[in-house]
């Protein structure tokens, strides 16, 4: 399958799983505060007294709701939602749902996380700010996280480098604020180089140490694969089957994707496609990812799934049935990519 076709596979399926959040019924994913009241849509000028109606409010909340069902499935809680978008509660109704937006949007970003883990880097070393989360996505921050995680035990990295920052203690709640305050949030942490530079010379291959900087890009990305569950072995397969030097691409492609090996062999070989093809597709395939997983479809399946054309609503019927098995839907994958 060519790039193009895989984009606009990609494209169709963002449509059926947004369609597939509008209509499902998922409770009171949104504060209360957020909902729509009468009166919202009309802002009044104090000064002027002129009415203007917002026609897109609704439309923006619709959006929002999507965005926050995205988050539940990824293992967000709704308490937890809940209290990070309080963060947003003052202000204009405009003004509480472009604050919301902003936080979701942080939060989106950090999706292929455990949540509990982005939750303790905001209360710990981001001292409650969640715009830090933003602060972090740049590649710097992303290559920051990825060593302290790869050197840490599971779910412990905020925890590691709080105690190096010498800030014990957890923000309470409704402590936790979004303020767009620049990069100085994390420019006095420790990076994490040495850490990893001695976690890498002893548990990676000799191989692998020989053949790469540890403090290179390429080096960064082979910790954030290894904090998100890859081996030392497969690391190094991966990287070493790349070419050498400043071109070698695999493993920052497979990390951005944040993928299990398992799980990123499988979308290639249900799309017959190449690491880079899916690499482009990067944060769409997060989202569907977490909604698909969401509603029980076993994750190995997924994406034959996705490939066989399947909707979400459709394979909760099938699984439902027990008849949702990987090698059958697998098949129906591949007889539709040879048709």
């Amino acid at each position: 399958m060519t790039s193009s076709d895989f984009g606009d596979r990609v494209v169709t399926l963002a449509i059926t799983v947004r369609n597939f959040l509008h209509d499902r019924k998922d409770g009171d994913v949104l504060p209360a505060w957020l909902t729509t009241r009468p009166g919202d849509e009309v802002t009044v000028d104090a000064s002027t007294g002129i009415r203007t109606v917002n026609v897109s409010a609704p439309v923006r909340r619709a959006k929002l709701a999507e965005q926050a069902k995205v988050l539940l499935g990824g293992g967000w809680s709704v308490g937890l939602l809940h209290e990070y978008l309080a963060a947003a509660e003052e202000g204009t109704p405009q003004q509480r749902a472009l604050g919301a937006k902003a936080i979701i949007e942080a939060l989106l970003r950090w999706l292929p996380v455990p949540a509990a883990e982005v939750d303790a880097w905001v209360r710990g070393p981001l001292g409650g700010n969640i715009y830090g989360l933003t602060v972090l996505a740049e590649q710097a921050g992303v290559d920051l996280v990825g060593r302290w995680r790869a050197v840490s035990a599971p779910g412990r990295a905020a925890d590691a480098i709080t105690a190096v920052l010498g800030e014990i203690g957890r923000i309470p709640a409704g402590a936790l604020r979004y303020e767009a305050t620049g990069t100085d949030l994390i420019q006095n942490w420790p990076d994490g180089s040495g850490e990893w530079l001695a976690w890498g010379e002893q548990h990676l291959p000799a191989r692998l140490r020989n053949d790469v900087d540890l403090l290179s890009p390429v080096g960064a990305a082979m910790a954030r694969l290894l904090a998100g569950g890859w081996t030392c072995e497969q690391v190094a397969v991966l990287t070493l089957a790349s070419p050498a030097g400043p071109g070698r691409v695999a493993p920052r492609q497979a990390a951005d994707l944040a993928m299990p090996v398992e799980i990123l062999a499988a979308w290639q070989d249900a799309f017959d496609v190449a690491l880079p093809v899916l690499w482009e597709q990067r944060e769409v395939l997060h989202q569907i990812r977490a909604v698909w997983q969401a509603i029980g479809v076993p994750v190995a399946v997924v994406p034959y799934c996705a490939a066989a054309g399947m909707s979400p609503e459709e394979a909760i019927e099938v699984n439902g049935r027990g008849d949702l098995q990987a090698g059958s839907v697998r098949m129906l994958a591949s007889l539709l990519r040879r048709g």
